[in-house]
């Protein structure tokens, strides 16, 4: 089973809570099958992502010793990510890509570190980008809380309000894997990122065409996620797999070494936003549904010590890093 995709383009033959009632249930029957799902019109440019991966790449190109200088601060989840710098993969060798993790909460205050000085309009881009991310994470969290059938006023919306402020730890990371050299001997089992379930509610991935994700199917089988041209790539991270006790499933997935000489040589780009609950929110508890929910399948333990959100993610960064 592949991985399917929801056109999210509005329709003027429905009205517009009829129309999201259906994208919902599209949205959430599509990622109950593999996790993952594609998007298409989701207001966010090809143009745009192409920007912001430029002004990333001139980042990463630059020397090892001025990357440095914007190592990223494990507390703030922010900044330069070197190669081998992050085992996603625990029982693996290190990966072979680099990063630079920008959490919203950081990136929009006067702490952020951002490496306007080694590129200039860095920051205002992708703090732009980071904008239209937002905006499009909070429609699909909507778009969810109706394909779930939520109580309005125990929807998604509710514990996602501080995104890109303080108070939640939503990141943009931009990724750079870079061309492996002719005489470069990799490790054994190492990858461009190691298997791993995303830790937030869901993630908006923007590949370029290089390819090499890979994702786990509901038969246990690796199938790859290629690139699809104007698309957004959805899936569901653990904390809505916890809410949602398990109907909902945060699946493994991987970016895999290329095998032909070309691709070897080639480097690959992509952007992540990771849209993470507010810190205070207990996601071990679940969600409310309305009566008849064909979603209300709870199997809960009511006796389980509460996991924030906060504490979810740094418990995650601490076995990555």
């Amino acid at each position: 089973m592949g991985v399917p995709l929801v056109d999210l383009q509005f329709s003027d033959a429905d009205s517009e809570l009829e129309l999201k009632e259906k994208l919902g249930r599209n949205l959430v029957e599509a990622v109950s099958t593999v996790g993952f799902v594609y998007v298409k019109n989701s207001g966010i440019s090809s143009e745009s992502v192409a920007r912001v991966n430029e002004v990333t790449e001139d980042f990463f190109k630059r020397p090892s010793e001025k990357k440095r200088k914007y190592q990223r601060d494990p507390e703030q989840n922010f900044g330069y990510v070197g190669i081998e710098a992050e085992r996603t993969d625990v029982h693996k060798p290190g990966d072979y890509k680099e990063a630079f993790d920008m959490s919203g909460d950081v990136g929009f205050s006067e702490a952020a570190h951002w490496p306007d000085d080694l590129v200039p309009g860095y920051s205002a881009l992708v703090k732009d980008f980071m904008k239209q991310c937002k905006r499009l994470g909070l429609y699909l969290l909507e778009l969810l809380s109706l394909g779930l059938q939520l109580e309005p006023e125990h929807n998604l919306l509710k514990c996602h309000r501080s995104i890109l402020s303080e108070g939640n730890k939503t990141t943009l990371r931009s990724l750079y894997y870079p061309p492996l050299p002719r005489d470069m001997k990799l490790l054994d089992g190492q990858l461009r990122c190691g298997e791993h379930t995303d830790y937030g509610t869901i993630t908006l991935l923007f590949q370029d065409k290089a390819g090499g994700l890979q994702v786990k199917n509901s038969d246990g089988d690796y199938v790859d996620a290629l690139p699809l041209e104007d698309t957004v790539l959805i899936n569901v991270g653990d904390m809505l797999e916890y809410q949602t006790c398990g109907q909902l499933r945060s699946t493994m997935h991987r970016v895999v070494i290329p095998i032909s000489d070309v691709n070897l040589r080639s480097l690959r780009r992509s952007l992540v936003y990771f849209i993470y609950a507010d810190h205070s929110t207990i996601i071990n508890k679940p969600l409310v549904y309305k009566p008849g929910s064909p979603w209300d399948k709870v199997n809960h333990d009511p006796n389980a010590a509460p996991i924030t959100a906060l504490e979810h993610v740094y418990r995650k960064w601490g076995a990555t890093y």
